[in-house]
């Protein structure tokens, strides 16, 4: 052998077995330690879950247009008066975007369960920046698993069609990157683990309200209509937008095939677990949103609400909190809507894989 080749391997087994024996670590670390606290929240509802999945056959999965909009004791009531009775639990959390959304619909079938007949998802565009509040979090560390960041990687590099954004999508790979290694490696959990049994640090204990008064998920909009009124600027923006969008309706988006893949996926996981996925659409006041495409539309049900000739009240500025959340009012008239098109879906009784869209 060459002697810069021998010198080349020297350098190269010392390196490659610090790696592997880095990896083997962090592999024992993961199965032999403690599973890292979920954060609040998502703590609290898949916990919910975990004791009692069986009591429910509908689930609502999404971000605070889920968790603030759906009223699971209305809904029910509505769908039994409509002959379709259910027993739903909204499982909403604030500020969750794809993939993140992803991550929490395994979790939730993941608990497998055994009635779980209706998942509602709400979809939207792919999130690739991760907002300064919420890097260096154990919400972040808990859904960047390997499935995450694979797919995080395709939509950052694999398209081809925003080639301007590279600095800024190289920018997000860094953070995504480390918040992959910290899911991944456990990196100074044992030293969490140690100062936590020095100190007899407790367990923090489970905050029940955050399922809301009835124990069901739904919490209101933290805001209120007297909060709106108190800020003439975003009253004034909200106005304009409703007025804009109603003059104009917004337009559809099927987006890119990597968050169109995403949601095949969760289609798809939804459908091996027995039930039947209806992708909600919120009313949203920008003037474009997400919709699927033509292929994961015919795997599922859709029911759009971003339409603001048919739906105007989901606009009214008296329902609203801001751009994008309606108070507990509104939230009543969502929730009855959402009703109203799910009986319509529920009448039919297709199986899952020949649902066509309603309420468009």
């Amino acid at each position: 052998m060459p002697r810069a080749a021998l010198h080349r391997l020297r350098l190269l087994v010392p390196a490659a077995a610090w790696a592997l024996g880095f990896a083997l670590t962090s592999w024992l670390a993961g199965r032999c330690l403690p599973a890292p606290e979920l954060p609040q929240t998502i703590r609290e509802k898949l916990t919910h879950l975990a004791a009692h999945g069986n009591d429910y056959d509908a689930i609502f999965v999404g971000s605070s247009r889920i968790q603030n909009h759906v009223m699971p004791g209305i809904f029910d009531r509505l769908a039994a008066e409509g002959g379709r009775p259910v027993k739903s639990f909204n499982a909403g959390v604030a500020s969750t975007h794809t993939p993140e959304d992803a991550w929490m619909l395994d979790q939730i079938l993941a608990r497998r369960p055994a009635h779980l007949r209706w998942v509602f998802l709400e979809i939207d565009f792919f999130e690739t920046a991760l907002q300064e509040g919420q890097r260096d979090t154990a919400r972040s560390t808990a859904w960047h698993d390997w499935p995450r960041f694979a797919v995080l990687c395709r939509r950052l590099f694999v398209l081809k069609d925003l080639a301007s954004e590279v600095p800024q999508r190289v920018r997000d790979f860094t953070v995504h990157l480390a918040a992959f290694g910290q899911h991944s490696t456990q990196f100074g959990r044992g030293a969490q683990l140690f100062d936590q049994w020095r100190h007899h640090t407790p367990a923090e204990p489970m905050d029940w309200a955050r399922l809301g008064q009835n124990g069901d998920g739904w919490v209101p909009t933290r805001h209120d209509a007297a909060a709106l009124a108190e800020s003439p600027a975003q009253l004034t923006r909200l106005a304009g937008l409703v007025a804009e969008r109603q003059a104009k309706a917004p337009k559809p988006r099927q987006s890119d095939r990597v968050t169109q893949a995403v949601l095949g996926e969760a289609i798809a996981k939804i459908i091996r677990a027995g039930a039947v996925p209806i992708l909600v659409i919120p009313p949203r006041t920008r003037s474009f949103y997400f919709v699927p495409s033509e292929k994961n539309a015919h795997l599922a049900a859709v029911i759009d609400l971003c339409n603001p000739a048919r739906y105007p009240e989901l606009y009214a500025p008296q329902y609203r909190v801001d751009t994008s959340h309606l108070n507990a009012a509104g939230a009543d008239i969502f929730t009855r809507i959402l009703a109203a098109r799910f009986l319509e879906i529920a009448h039919r009784e297709p199986a899952p894989a020949t649902f066509s869209s309603v309420g468009q």
